[in-house]
């Protein structure tokens, strides 16, 4: 710590204040489903309000299963960084990849996350290929 000297002549130590920090948390979930793509004739442009809410309410739950007793929400005032990376057998355009991922964060949000804003996550979004067997989702939030 550092010694400061006080103007009578008395050694001190000086108060350093640190700021408040929360620890970095981290939570990597793996999903045993990918999410829909939004065009073609079973896309989610194309769904029926009921069945989108439903499938959005089973992307909700798988969540909540994957996060296990690890349940944390993010804290106030601090950005979330959200990664989700689909292993698919095909690749989509990256324009179909950003929008088919709505669900999924629409999902979070009230879970894990406060909101899905610019404000409150930063997003990214990314794509492998894999075997046809195996497709899955590997969402990383940190903040």
């Amino acid at each position: 710590m550092p010694v400061s000297e006080t103007m009578d002549g008395e050694c001190g130590i000086d108060a350093v204040e640190k700021p408040f920090a929360l620890p970095a948390l981290r939570h990597s979930l793996r999903i045993n489903q990918i999410p829909k793509s939004p065009n073609g004739p079973k896309g989610l442009q194309r769904m029926f309000w009921a069945t989108r809410r439903k499938y959005q309410w089973q992307w909700a739950s798988a969540i909540r299963y994957a996060m296990g007793r690890n349940l944390s929400r993010q804290p106030n005032g601090v950005k979330a960084h959200v990664s989700i990376c689909q292993h698919r057998k095909r690749l989509l355009d990256p324009d179909n990849l950003v929008s088919s991922v709505k669900p999924v964060v629409d999902a979070m949000k009230g879970i894990v996350i406060i909101d899905d804003s610019n404000r409150h996550i930063d997003l990214q979004v990314s794509q492998k290929l894999c075997r046809p067997d195996v497709p899955h989702t590997i969402i990383e939030i940190r903040w």
